[in-house]
C-alpha cells in the first residue's frame, strides 16, 4: 500500500466537492470517491484529478488478488425487506468466484464463478448452468480476464469533479468500530430544470445522498449507505384502452453495504476457480455455448 501512503502524505485531508459513487461493479466500491475526498476543498486542477486517476489505475491494474465480503440490507419505508451476504474473490488474469450466503427469506446458498472461457451458475443446489464463451471480440483475451481488467476503468475519476452544480460532498474524521476512518456525505445534486420537472408532476424534488465509511490506512471501503426516492401508482384502467395513474406515494429506498475482510493480493489457489461434476453428485449441468460477439453486439 505505498502508493496509498504517499497519497495521503502528499494531498492530507480536505473536504469539499467531490464524487459520485460508480455502482456495480464487479469489485471495489468506492475508491475512485476517496482518493477525490482528500484533494476535495483544496486547488483540484485536471492535472492534479489526472494524477490521482493514474495512481488509482496504477494500484488496480496491479493487484493478483482481491477479496471481500459484503452484507447488503435493503430497506423500504424504513422496513429490511431484503438481506444478502456474499464473499468475492478475484485473481488475475481470469479467474472470478462469488458465493453468495442464505439470502433473507432463503435456505440455501448459490456461487457463481467464471474461470477463462468458462463460467458456472448454480442456480439451485440441483441445477448448475455451464456457459462456454465463443467467439470473443477482439478486445477480450478471454471473457473471464475481461472483466477484471475492465474493473480499472471504474476507478477514473469523472472530469466534472469540481462542479460543484453536480456534487455535494461533506467529509469528516470518525471512528468506525476502532478504527480511525473518513466519513463521506456526497449529495448528487438535481439540476434546477428537474426539480421543476418533478414539481410540475406534483413530486417532491429529492436528490439522492449517498455516505461512505473508508479505513484511512489502507483505503479499504468499509461501508456504504445510499438513500433514494422513488413513486408508486394505482393503475386503472379507461374506456378506449387507455389507463391513467392516481393515489401515488413516496416511497424511501436504502441500501446499505457493510465490507469486511478487505484483501489485496493474498494467496488464493487455483482449486477456488475450479468446478468438479463429481463433488455434486445430485446436480445437472445445463451447458449452453455463447456467441460472445451477439452477446456484445
Amino acid at each position: 500500500m505505498g502508493s496509498t501512503s504517499r497519497l495521503l502524505n502528499t494531498y492530507g485531508f480536505c473536504s469539499g466537492v467531490g464524487a459520485k459513487f460508480l455502482s456495480n461493479p464487479i469489485i471495489l466500491i468506492g475508491l475512485t470517491l476517496t482518493l477525490v475526498i482528500f484533494v476535495s476543498g483544496c486547488a483540484v486542477t485536471e492535472e492534479s484529478v489526472k494524477e490521482i486517476n493514474q495512481k488509482i489505475e496504477d494500484r488496480y491494474n496491479s493487484f493478483s488478488t482481491l477479496k471481500y465480503t459484503i452484507t447488503e440490507l435493503r430497506y423500504e419505508d424504513g422496513t429490511m425487506n431484503q438481506k444478502q451476504e456474499y464473499t468475492e474473490m478475484f485473481k488475475k488474469p481470469d479467474k472470478i468466484k462469488q458465493v453468495f450466503g442464505l439470502a433473507y427469506g432463503q435456505n440455501s446458498q448459490n456461487f457463481y464463478i467464471c474461470n477463462g472461457y468458462i463460467a458456472y451458475s448454480q442456480i439451485t443446489p440441483d441445477l448448475m448452468s455451464v456457459y462456454e464463451y465463443v467467439d470473443l471480440p477482439p478486445e477480450m483475451t478471454t471473457y473471464c480476464g475481461y472483466f477484471i481488467n475492465k474493473g480499472a476503468e471504474k476507478w477514473k475519476v469523472p472530469m466534472e469533479i469540481t462542479d460543484e452544480t453536480k456534487y455535494k460532498v461533506e467529509t469528516s474524521k470518525v471512528n468506525y468500530n476502532g478504527k480511525d476512518a473518513i466519513k463521506a456525505v456526497v449529495t448528487i445534486l438535481m439540476s434546477e430544470e428537474a426539480k421543476q420537472k418533478q414539481t410540475a408532476i406534483g413530486k417532491t424534488p429529492r436528490e439522492t445522498v449517498v455516505t461512505y465509511w473508508f479505513d484511512t490506512d489502507n483505503f479499504a471501503i468499509l461501508k456504504e449507505e445510499s438513500q433514494s426516492y422513488s413513486t408508486q401508482c394505482e393503475v386503472s384502467a379507461e374506456i378506449g384502452g387507455e389507463s391513467s395513474q392516481g393515489n401515488c406515494i413516496e416511497i424511501e429506498n436504502k441500501i446499505e453495504r457493510v465490507y469486511e475482510g478487505f484483501y489485496f493480493d493474498e494467496d488464493i489457489a487455483d482449486s477456488e476457480f475450479e468446478i468438479n461434476p463429481s463433488d455434486y453428485p445430485n446436480a445437472e449441468f445445463k451447458k449452453e455455448i455463447v456467441d460472445a460477439q451477439e452477446k456484445f453486439d
